[in-house]
């Protein structure tokens, strides 16, 4: 997989738009592989989480709430929402 970052961000950068900077990718990836990889959750955003939009272009919008709610689920009172 490693050998193919470089073309996997290529064909994310045709299809994603961030306000990440890019001279930051290299530092990313870095600290993602220093991650030990069992105390990471992974959560995927789709039904529940989101609700498509269909049309010329597929839009997916998150549903604010239910992503307020994970986030103070997963980092308690470190999360942006959870009030004092």
């Amino acid at each position: 997989m490693l050998p193919r970052v470089s073309k996997l961000i290529d064909v994310a950068g045709d299809t994603l738009r961030t306000n990440f900077p890019s001279d930051r990718v290299s530092e990313m990836l870095d600290l993602a592989q220093d991650l030990d990889s069992d105390s990471v959750r992974q959560v995927v955003l789709g039904a529940g989480y989101a609700v498509s939009e269909s049309g010329p272009i597929y839009k997916l919008h998150l549903k604010m709430d239910k992503l307020a709610a994970l986030s103070i689920e997963i980092f308690g009172s470190d999360s942006r929402y959870s009030t004092p």
